[in-house]
Protein backbone atom coordinates (compact mmCIF):
# COMPACT_ATOMS: atom_id res chain seq x y z
CA UNK A 1 0.00 0.00 0.00
CA UNK A 2 1.43 3.61 -0.90
CA UNK A 3 1.78 5.41 2.65
CA UNK A 4 1.73 9.06 1.19
CA UNK A 5 -1.98 8.80 -0.45
CA UNK A 6 -3.25 8.55 3.22
CA UNK A 7 -0.84 11.11 4.99
CA UNK A 8 -1.80 13.29 2.18
CA UNK A 9 -5.36 12.91 3.12
CA UNK A 10 -4.68 13.50 7.03
CA UNK A 11 -3.15 16.69 6.23
CA UNK A 12 -5.71 18.13 3.62
CA UNK A 13 -8.22 17.15 6.19
CA UNK A 14 -6.07 18.77 8.65
CA UNK A 15 -5.38 21.83 7.18
CA UNK A 16 -8.88 21.79 6.38
CA UNK A 17 -10.16 21.87 9.70
CA UNK A 18 -7.57 24.57 10.57
CA UNK A 19 -8.86 26.69 7.76
CA UNK A 20 -12.64 26.50 9.17
CA UNK A 21 -11.48 26.41 12.63
CA UNK A 22 -10.26 30.20 12.18
CA UNK A 23 -13.67 31.18 9.88
CA UNK A 24 -15.23 33.57 12.12
CA UNK A 25 -11.94 35.47 13.53
CA UNK A 26 -12.45 39.42 13.58
CA UNK A 27 -15.89 38.85 12.21
CA UNK A 28 -18.29 40.43 11.75
CA UNK A 29 -15.06 43.31 10.83
CA UNK A 30 -12.86 41.60 7.73
CA UNK A 31 -9.00 41.25 8.41
CA UNK A 32 -8.22 41.55 5.08
CA UNK A 33 -8.37 44.56 3.26
CA UNK A 34 -8.81 42.52 -0.18
CA UNK A 35 -11.72 40.39 1.24
CA UNK A 36 -13.36 43.89 2.21
CA UNK A 37 -12.97 45.78 -0.43
CA UNK A 38 -12.64 43.70 -3.94
CA UNK A 39 -13.89 40.37 -3.54
CA UNK A 40 -16.81 40.05 -1.55
CA UNK A 41 -18.30 43.70 -2.75
CA UNK A 42 -17.51 42.79 -6.10
CA UNK A 43 -19.37 39.78 -6.74
CA UNK A 44 -22.12 41.22 -4.60
CA UNK A 45 -22.29 44.44 -7.35
CA UNK A 46 -22.19 42.14 -10.11
CA UNK A 47 -26.26 41.53 -9.10
CA UNK A 48 -26.71 45.07 -10.17
CA UNK A 49 -24.18 46.25 -11.73
CA UNK A 50 -22.46 44.49 -15.12
CA UNK A 51 -19.58 42.06 -14.70
CA UNK A 52 -16.80 43.83 -15.19
CA UNK A 53 -15.18 44.44 -11.68
CA UNK A 54 -13.72 47.80 -12.74
CA UNK A 55 -10.03 47.25 -11.07
CA UNK A 56 -7.69 44.41 -11.65
CA UNK A 57 -5.66 44.90 -8.39
CA UNK A 58 -6.47 41.28 -8.23
CA UNK A 59 -7.76 38.64 -10.67
CA UNK A 60 -11.47 38.39 -10.47
CA UNK A 61 -12.16 35.15 -10.90
CA UNK A 62 -12.52 34.51 -7.24
CA UNK A 63 -15.19 37.40 -7.51
CA UNK A 64 -17.35 35.62 -9.87
CA UNK A 65 -16.90 32.48 -8.30
CA UNK A 66 -18.39 33.91 -5.43
CA UNK A 67 -20.99 35.87 -7.62
CA UNK A 68 -22.16 32.33 -8.43
CA UNK A 69 -21.67 30.63 -5.11
CA UNK A 70 -23.63 33.54 -3.10
CA UNK A 71 -26.69 33.43 -5.80
CA UNK A 72 -26.83 29.76 -4.87
CA UNK A 73 -26.21 30.55 -1.41
CA UNK A 74 -28.53 33.09 -0.67
CA UNK A 75 -31.03 32.94 -3.70
CA UNK A 76 -30.86 36.03 -5.12
CA UNK A 77 -29.14 39.51 -4.97
CA UNK A 78 -31.64 41.23 -2.78
CA UNK A 79 -31.11 38.78 -0.76
CA UNK A 80 -27.59 38.85 -0.55
CA UNK A 81 -27.27 42.82 -0.77
CA UNK A 82 -29.98 42.98 2.72
CA UNK A 83 -27.28 40.34 4.27
CA UNK A 84 -24.55 41.99 3.94
CA UNK A 85 -26.00 45.27 4.77
CA UNK A 86 -28.09 43.76 7.87
CA UNK A 87 -25.35 41.30 9.06
CA UNK A 88 -22.32 41.01 7.13
CA UNK A 89 -21.11 38.30 9.17
CA UNK A 90 -22.81 35.41 7.05
CA UNK A 91 -21.75 36.73 3.92
CA UNK A 92 -17.96 36.95 4.75
CA UNK A 93 -18.16 33.08 6.42
CA UNK A 94 -19.55 32.06 2.71
CA UNK A 95 -16.93 33.68 1.09
CA UNK A 96 -14.39 32.49 3.93
CA UNK A 97 -15.53 29.01 3.36
CA UNK A 98 -15.00 29.21 -0.53
CA UNK A 99 -11.76 29.93 0.15
CA UNK A 100 -11.15 27.37 2.27
CA UNK A 101 -12.33 24.55 -0.02
CA UNK A 102 -10.30 25.60 -2.78
CA UNK A 103 -7.23 25.77 -0.60
CA UNK A 104 -7.48 22.18 -0.07
CA UNK A 105 -8.70 21.11 -3.62
CA UNK A 106 -5.52 23.20 -4.75
CA UNK A 107 -3.42 20.85 -2.41
CA UNK A 108 -4.73 17.84 -3.36
CA UNK A 109 -4.45 19.19 -6.85
CA UNK A 110 -0.62 19.06 -6.34
CA UNK A 111 -0.73 15.27 -5.95
CA UNK A 112 -3.54 14.82 -8.63
CA UNK A 113 -0.95 16.09 -10.88
CA UNK A 114 1.76 13.89 -9.70
CA UNK A 115 4.08 17.30 -9.02
CA UNK A 116 7.49 15.81 -7.89
CA UNK A 117 8.96 19.05 -5.24
CA UNK A 118 12.37 17.66 -5.57
CA UNK A 119 12.70 17.08 -9.43
CA UNK A 120 11.48 20.59 -10.39
CA UNK A 121 13.38 23.62 -11.76
CA UNK A 122 12.82 26.48 -13.40
CA UNK A 123 13.62 27.70 -16.52
CA UNK A 124 16.22 29.74 -15.23
CA UNK A 125 18.05 26.36 -13.33
CA UNK A 126 17.63 24.54 -15.91
CA UNK A 127 19.77 26.99 -18.01
CA UNK A 128 22.34 27.23 -15.36
CA UNK A 129 22.52 23.67 -14.52
CA UNK A 130 22.93 22.82 -18.78
CA UNK A 131 25.69 25.57 -19.20
CA UNK A 132 27.29 26.70 -15.91
CA UNK A 133 30.35 28.08 -17.39
CA UNK A 134 29.13 30.39 -18.85
CA UNK A 135 27.45 32.43 -15.95
CA UNK A 136 30.46 32.63 -14.06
Amino acid sequence: MDVHRPLLALVLLVTFGLRLWGLRQGLPYSYNVDEATHFVPRAIAFFSHDLNPQYFLNPPAYSYLLHIVFELWFGSGDAVARAFATDPTRVYVVARVLAAVLGTVRGAGFEAAEVDPQGFRSGAMNELLAEPDRYR
